[in-house]
């Protein structure tokens, strides 16, 4: 079944066997013909596409063959063919045109002036539209092939591999993330196949708006996109220009394929989103079942497991949309320097939480380590909010840091970077949450903690001065309560800042720092 029409089959039809002769350019036989045109005007070549046979009596050049010669030659290039009646306005082609024809293997004919263009239009197109019927009913085949296979929920290998015998192609899928591939069985039998496979990431990699088919050497990238978020890619391996079958074939299956790896995304999520609910509503009862989910995922939490918001924030308020394409990019930034993080998208809210396993308390600073990566990659995406949750090893915690992460951006304000970290709230969280509360558990762990550790290992009785200070009214107060100078008050007040980071005679920090305290005494956990 022919799926195209190249001009040495139009050769074999009644039409030109009898009455049509070619009489130059028999190397350009294989052109293929797109469908016929007429043209009579002395510039018809500026209106020609590539690939149509043209019909002409040469009425426009029959008193300057040499401007038709100009035309022989801007022909070459695009027409699939010329056919010239002779024995009406010209008696025969110069030898010229026959030359020229020859030399760049442009398929020239004649034909009498008794057989009507209409008749030889009808024959070509006859011929065009039987291969075009061809086409679509292989396509028909095709599709009903790929319909059943989904149906029966088939392999994107078995797929791939029909695609292959179909199209004479080779082709792999690469998701997203470019942790799956499928279709490697015919593909690792190329030569230099890692090689072949790692240009292919790199050139995935560096194509910044993946959202239309886009070619570099022997690959072809079709993106595989469902509501504005692209899961992978079809790659096919193909020196030559794709054939219009060809085509038409790869189009229905990157729509099944689109169709799958969607359906897969959605169950994926769904169950991302159980998993996020037993998390927030029943640590405890399930904490088995969060457990083993974590280690099917190779997460451990043991390590230390924080959580990351992430929103959209739409620039136009008109926008009912999340942009997907400029989430997917941002996670695949974040999933280039952390694999094996967990995303969970909650599409009521148009927000994804991530889990981010093996952190530590040291790396909260935003200024080095994973989270200054992040901070980094969040330059590059303006319309993105980051907010992070502090480190936490038992899973009823996790939902702590989700919270926090989730309610930082509460007290977010416009002019503000868009990353914000939980340490930044502290104090909020804490009021907010209680003395009890594990909230106040983080605010103590950076404020007063540090300096009980470091009264028992210095006795330098921070905590002592710094409780007389709440309590009185000033430092001198202070002093003679504890019976001691008052400029050894201040000299330990001022050791809190290198201790904890917070300065004792910044009035903000001051009041941070009596916060701390007061929530310290009056709750039951610890004794002093």
């Amino acid at each position: 079944m022919r799926e195209f029409i190249d001009v040495e089959w139009l050769t074999e039809i009644s039409m030109f066997k009898n009455h049509i002769r070619l009489v130059a350019g028999k190397g350009g036989l294989d052109r293929h013909v797109t469908y016929v045109t007429v043209q009579e005007a002395p510039d018809f070549y500026k209106q020609i596409e590539g690939g149509e046979f043209v019909l002409s009596t040469w009425y426009a050049f029959k008193d300057d063959m040499d401007a038709g010669l100009d035309a022989i030659r801007n022909l070459c290039g695009m027409a699939s063919g010329v056919c010239i009646k002779v024995n009406r306005f010209i008696d025969k082609l110069p030898p010229e045109y026959l030359k020229c024809a020859d030399e760049f293997n442009l398929p020239l004919f004649i034909v009498d002036k008794s057989v009507k263009f209409r008749e030889i239009i009808k024959s070509i197109t006859l011929e065009i539209n039987m291969a075009h019927v061809n086409v679509l009913v292989q396509l028909n085949d095709y599709y009903t092939y790929l319909f059943q296979t989904a149906l029966e929920n088939g392999s994107a290998d078995s797929m791939l591999l029909d695609f292959a015998k179909r199209s004479g192609l080779i082709a792999i899928t690469v998701s997203a993330d470019f942790k799956q591939l499928r279709g490697m069985r015919s593909f690792q039998k190329l030569p230099e196949h890692e090689y072949r496979l790692q240009v292919i990431k790199d050139i995935i990699s560096l194509n910044s708006s993946p959202v239309k088919y886009f070619c570099e050497n022997e690959y072809h990238i079709f993106p595989c996109i469902a509501r504005g978020y692209c899961y992978g890619y079809l790659v096919v391996l193909s020196a030559n220009m794709l054939s219009e079958r060809q085509r038409l074939y790869i189009a229905q299956l990157v729509n099944i394929i689109t169709i799958k790896w969607l359906d897969r995304q959605e169950k994926e999520n769904d169950t991302l989103l159980s998993l996020l609910e037993m998390i927030l509503n029943s640590p405890e009862k399930d904490q088995e079942r969060i457990i083993q989910f974590f280690n099917k995922k190779s997460i451990d939490y043991t390590s230390g497991i924080r959580a990351i918001q992430i929103k959209y924030d739409k620039p136009n308020k008109s926008d009912t949309k999340v942009n997907f394409a400029v989430v997917q990019r941002f996670l695949a930034d974040m999933i280039a320097i952390k694999p094996n993080l967990l995303y969970i998208w909650d599409k009521p809210a148009d927000s994804f939480t991530l889990l981010i396993d093996k952190q530590t308390r040291e790396g909260d600073d935003l200024s080095h380590g994973f989270l200054h990566s992040v901070a980094k990659i969040s330059e590059n995406y303006r319309d993105i909010s980051v907010s992070i949750g502090p480190v936490v090893t038992a899973v009823s915690d996790i939902r702590v840091s989700i919270k926090m992460a989730k309610n930082s951006f509460l007290f977010k304000s416009g002019d503000e970077s868009n990353v914000i970290c939980y340490k930044e709230n502290l104090m909020q969280f804490a009021l907010l949450g209680g003395a009890d509360s594990r909230e106040s558990d983080f605010f103590l762990e950076y404020t007063i903690i540090p300096l009980i550790e470091h009264d028992r290992c210095h006795d330098d009785l921070i905590m002592e001065t710094l409780s007389c200070v709440v309590e009185n009214a000033t430092l001198e107060q202070a002093a003679k309560k504890q019976n001691i100078h008052v400029n050894s008050v201040r000299y330990r007040l001022q050791k809190i800042k290198n201790i904890c980071g917070l300065d004792f005679f910044n009035q903000n920090e001051k009041y941070i720092m009596i916060i701390a305290y007061m929530i310290y005494k009056n709750r039951k956990k610890y004794c002093y």
